[in-house]
């Protein structure tokens, strides 16, 4: 395998093969470590996001039925005790 790549590298002085060589064994590397971390930490804000996003989306949920619920309540009570004065007052 050395041998492959001497006539490659003899073409190169000794200040370019070592920068050949470190921006092969490092820069690289780091640019795909980056690559990486950059495209995890995204995907974790989306989940974290959607997470949130369905939080949210229960507790006005809960809200609006507690609303409803509430005005039934009150509408139904109205309505029943206008029913009841109605026929105490006897109107048809």
């Amino acid at each position: 395998m050395r041998k492959k790549y001497e006539p490659f590298l003899s073409k190169f002085r000794i200040t370019q093969q070592i920068l050949l060589v470190f921006f092969v064994c490092t820069v690289i590397p780091m640019l795909l470590l980056g690559f990486w971390g950059t495209r995890r930490a995204g995907r974790l804000l989306s989940e974290q996001y959607e997470s949130l996003a369905n939080a949210d989306n229960a507790r006005v949920k809960s809200i609006l039925f507690d609303i409803t619920t509430s005005i039934y309540t009150v509408t139904v009570s109205l309505t029943t005790s206008y029913i009841t004065s109605t026929r105490t007052m006897g109107r048809p």
